[in-house]
């Protein structure tokens, strides 16, 4: 396949080959690097990247790059040892000759530009004399053309900086991690040092593109020169596009058929600046101009404000304004010519709006001299197009072009208030805030984290324009609630402060910590039951549960405070060997049951327990009156039994057999009591334990 290179391509590299530096392609007694750009997407993370030096372009072109990404941070938190990941198993080298025919014959002029650097046999560039480029380009080294047009076209087109292997998208990257992308030679070479290049970003670092600034129009018997400020865009756009509309800005057609290169080598003003020469037909109508730049990616950003002039036939004879600036951020001084003609002069007024079309106030109150050529707004709005009239003799007038002159906003919002939120059982998180009133309001950006002492995350990949977002989240975790925090962002990308944090509580769809069994000991009055409750801090309570062994009809046997860890089964027949557990509930009814435990109540003969008592508190006299029947004979005493919560029962009294009742004054205000009673009788034997009976004094 044979590619040449056209005129027209010719036309496009005008103004990248002022750019050009020449090189030495020889070995180096220090590494070159590879510079690495990234550009975070919504799903992805797309890399670029070059050589610094042809010969080691030319190296890496033979054996390819290698890329590895290293994960750092995963959830706002640093991980201790980096995860490496090979991302490219196969050395990213360019695609065959081939491969790029179809584009070729597609006329791309990129791919055109790229192939013919990579594959074409010559690479000299010649043109007519009249446009001074071939000339300029055919004292440069071969192998450094090469290499300077195939970088320029792979800024022009990420589709061609991948062909070229200068490019790659990581489709794996995750939202919630940040990493580490290093570029590698796929193979050393001791002649040839290249060195790895890296870049450190993620999801999170997702930024729009910026619109340009500080357009303006200069009228020129030719056409109109358009300028702009570049400076502040190094690193965000290579090239830029110029727009023009004859329509008051309904539709723009492109002026240049190729993006706008401005060279960076003169005086320090000039290099602040772009500029692009249109040469216009449109007279007595008014242009509108606009400007949107080129990343290194391809992305075409948002165009910039526009401008508006309007085109005449003796442009000689209209005030110029020469210079534009803001002073301080707070006022703007202008200084304007006007072009040698034999008209008497009276004099100019210095015109403001906000608008290019209408609405210009005078600024002065009385007419400037013919002499005075400078003038300070001392009040500007934050955005101002300012234009000078001159007037002749005879009170005809012409007016200037108009320029403007934008204030650097660096006043940040009021931070969001009133934020709120729910989440639903499904991890659906809702939050709403008042809506911010400034004009130049761009939207919010979300934050969260499980904790108020953890870093804040951000969760929004843009700023979002309404006052509500919707986020999702793991709800089966044991953090039991989130934080929310919002920022609003200008249209200048001034953050505000963070709003207050609002807590949200996560639904509640854990159970708890199971219990678990101490001990199960068996007694003539029952089976004792000892065990360690559920280590969950939202119990609301426990039940203790029974059934005959190798049985399933649980039986509730009694329902306990979450602080009781201790139960005496007293209606355990003594025959019957039974299977015990103990539930933790909470507060959202959700349960767990502990390991089941055996245990039979020890029979030794005893004589009949107590059945018949009672207790009642009685807060006036501050006692509780415990009564008991009891009609066996030959009673010698009544042992009284008596536990507070969390503690085992303990003897109490001692009463004789005469006394069925006990008045018991030493207590405490809300503390639950439990009471039991035993039969001492004339022989030594004794009876079992009767069943427990519980107040809530």
């Amino acid at each position: 396949m044979k590619i040449s290179i056209n005129k027209m391509v010719i036309r496009l590299l005008t103004g990248w080959v002022l750019l050009l530096v020449t090189l030495s392609a020889s070995a180096q007694t220090e590494a070159t690097k590879i510079a690495v750009l990234a550009r975070p997407a919504k799903d992805s993370v797309a890399l670029r990247w070059a050589p610094e030096t042809a010969a080691a372009w030319q190296f890496l072109n033979r054996n390819g790059y290698t890329i590895r990404r290293f994960t750092i941070l995963r959830d706002g938190k640093l991980i201790d040892k980096p995860e490496e990941l090979l991302l490219t198993p196969r050395a990213i080298k360019p695609l065959p000759l081939d491969a790029w025919e179809p584009m070729v014959i597609a006329d791309d002029k990129y791919a055109t530009i790229a192939a013919q650097a990579l594959y074409g046999t010559e690479f000299m560039v010649t043109q007519q004399a009249d446009m001074g480029v071939g000339e300029l380009m055919n004292r440069l080294q071969e192998n450094e053309s090469r290499f300077s047009f195939a970088l320029f076209s792979a800024d022009q087109s990420f589709e061609v900086a991948r062909m070229m292997g200068l490019g790659y998208v990581d489709k794996t990257a995750k939202p919630n991690e940040k990493y580490l992308y290093r570029i590698y030679p796929a193979l050393a070479d001791e002649f040839i040092k290249v060195d790895t290049g890296g870049v450190f970003t993620g999801f999170a670092d997702y930024a729009p593109l910026p619109k340009p600034i500080d357009l303006r129009l200069d009228a020129q018997e030719k056409g109109v020169m358009v300028s702009w400020n570049q400076e502040v865009f190094t690193g965000i756009y290579t090239t830029y596009l110029v727009e023009r509309s004859e329509d008051k800005g309904k539709t723009f057609v492109a002026v240049n058929d190729a993006p706008v290169v401005n060279a960076s080598a003169g005086a320090v003003q000039e290099a602040r600046r772009a500029t692009k020469l249109d040469t216009v037909s449109a007279i007595d109508r008014r242009l509108v101009y606009r400007v949107k730049g080129v990343s290194p990616f391809g992305e075409i950003g948002p165009p910039s404000d526009t401008v508006s002039v309007m085109a005449f036939h003796h442009l000689k004879v209209s005030p110029k304004i020469e210079r534009a600036e803001a002073i301080d951020n707070r006022m703007v001084e202008l200084d304007w010519s006007m072009p040698v003609t034999d008209a008497a002069m009276l004099g100019f007024d210095v015109e403001r709006s906000s608008n290019p079309d209408n609405g210009f106030q005078k600024l002065n109150t009385n007419r400037l001299s013919a002499a005075t050529f400078t003038l300070t707004d001392k009040n500007p709005k934050s955005g101002n197009y300012y234009r000078v009239r001159a007037y002749g003799a005879s009170e005809e007038n012409t007016v200037s072009f108009p320029v403007f002159v934008q204030l650097v906003d660096s006043i940040p919002p009021a931070a969001p208030v009133l934020l709120a939120g729910e989440i639903t059982e499904e991890g659906i998180v809702k939050l709403t805030w008042k809506d911010n009133t400034e004009p130049d309001l761009l939207g919010y950006r979300v934050y969260r984290a499980n904790s108020l002492n953890q870093e804040f995350v951000q969760v929004t990949r843009k700023a979002v324009e309404a006052a509500a977002y919707t986020d999702t989240i793991q709800v089966k975790t044991l953090a039991k609630a989130i934080y929310y925090k919002v920022v609003a962002i200008d249209t200048r990308f001034n953050p505000s402060d963070f709003s207050e944090p609002v807590e949200l509580k996560r639904p509640d769809v854990l159970p708890p910590a199971p219990p678990s069994f101490t001990g199960v000991t068996s007694e003539t009055s029952g089976v004792l039951l000892a065990w360690n409750r559920s280590a969950s801090d939202d119990v609301a309570k426990q039940e203790i549960y029974r059934t005959e062994n190798g049985k399933e009809n649980w039986v509730l046997l009694a329902e306990l405070p979450d602080t009781t860890q201790v139960y005496a089964d007293a209606s355990a027949d003594a025959k019957v060997t039974y299977t015990y557990k103990v539930r933790a509930i909470d507060n959202a009814t959700l349960f767990t049951d502990s390991k089941p435990f055996s245990g039979k109540r020890l029979d030794t003969g005893l004589k009949p327990a107590v059945a018949a008592i009672k207790a009642t508190a009685d807060r006036e006299k501050m006692q509780i009156v415990l009564r008991w029947d009891y009609r066996e004979a030959d009673i010698k005493s009544f042992l009284i039994y008596r536990a507070e919560p969390g503690k085992p029962l303990r003897l109490y009294k001692t009463l004789s057999a005469q006394q069925s009742e006990l008045l018991d004054t030493n207590l405490y205000i809300n503390t639950i009591y439990q009471y039991r009673i035993k039969v001492l009788f004339a022989d030594g034997s004794e009876s079992g334990f009767s069943k427990v009976v519980e107040v809530n004094f």
